[in-house]
Parts: structure tokens; sequence; C-alpha cells
């Protein structure tokens, strides 16, 4: 909440200085509210300061829809009592909030950078909590993995062996003497 009104305010402070900004043919937003990023962390666009706050706002939404949803799936996991799956959504769900609050950091810190002016610390911080995003989508896509079919082989499920024919005795060696047998150890020696 702190980084939606430090948002605000920079939202409100480029709108009250009087910066227009015109959209591009294809800068529609996404249908679903979902924000959708290259996978290349480190090319992060350089975008104008209403186009990174509108990013920044879409992208905390989304963080967050994505947060309930390994929430309540970790819950369903518990209530499986599938200690496996529960355990790695868990772990996912961990770095996911570490993740989040990096992304909080970051683009509050954008967000005092746009209301003080200084351009080098916007992008920058806005290119990390740009990572933050990608980041985030990556370990989400991990949690629902964790969950992911329970079908994991659908060949034939039957094993047929040939070899060996009897057990393998340790008092006997069928071994040639200039090889040496391997060692077999037992609680008596």
């Amino acid at each position: 909440m702190r980084f939606l009104y430090k948002l605000g305010i920079a939202a409100a402070s480029i709108a009250a200085t009087g910066t227009l900004l015109y959209a591009a043919p294809g800068d529609a937003a996404p249908v679903d509210g979902d924000v959708t990023l290259s996978q290349d962390a480190k090319a992060a666009p350089v975008k104008s300061k209403l186009e990174m706050a509108a990013y920044l706002g879409d992208a905390y939404k989304s963080m967050s829809k994505k947060l309930d949803d390994v929430t309540r799936l970790r819950e369903t996991a518990a209530k499986a009592k599938d200690v496996v799956k529960q355990n790695c959504v868990a772990d996912a769900l961990i770095r996911m909030k570490g993740i989040y609050n990096g992304f909080d950091r970051a683009a509050g810190k954008v967000a005092n950078a746009m209301n003080s002016g200084d351009e080098a610390t916007r992008i920058g911080q806005f290119n990390e909590s740009h990572d933050r995003v990608v980041e985030f989508g990556e370990v989400y896509d991990e949690a629902l993995r964790c969950v992911g079919d329970d079908r994991t082989f659908t060949g034939e499920l039957e094993v047929d062996v040939d070899s060996p024919d009897g057990l393998l005795d340790p008092t006997t060696t069928p071994w040639d003497p200039g090889i040496e047998p391997p060692v077999y150890r037992t609680p008596f020696n």
C-alpha cells in the first residue's frame, strides 16, 4: 500500500506539472490486466514517467494476484495432505514474498525519484523493479509446476529383467584370479 500511495503522489505531480503524453498505436494495455514482459530482464524499456507509473501499477496488481494464487495452492496442498507439493509451493511462496518486497522497495524509489526529478535514479530503479517482475514471474511458473500434472509417465509400466540368473553370493568368486572381487561389508567383519 505504501507503494500505491507513493505512486499516486508521483502520478499527481506529473499531472500537475502539465506534462502531456501521447500513446503510440502499439501501446494498448493487456486485456486481462496481466503484465506481459520479454524474458530479457536487462532490456527494460526506458519509458516516460506516466508510462512507468502505469507499468508499475499493473505489475503491482498482477504480482498481488499471483501471490494470492500461490497462497491458495499451498492451502489446497495442505488440505490434500500432499507434503511434497506443500513444501515445494511453500518454498516458492517464500521466494515470491522476498522478490515482492524487493519490487516494492524499488518501485518506491522510482516514485521518490519521479517526485525529485532524479532521472538516473528513476531509470535505474525502474530497471531494478522490472528485473524483480521478471524474476517473480519465473518463480510463479515454478510454483505452478510444483502442483503440475500427477501423471509423469504414461508408457508401459511392466519391467522385464533377464539377468543376472542367480543371486550374487559373496562367498564364491566367479571372477578370474587376476580380477579383485568387489568388497562386501557385513556387520560381522
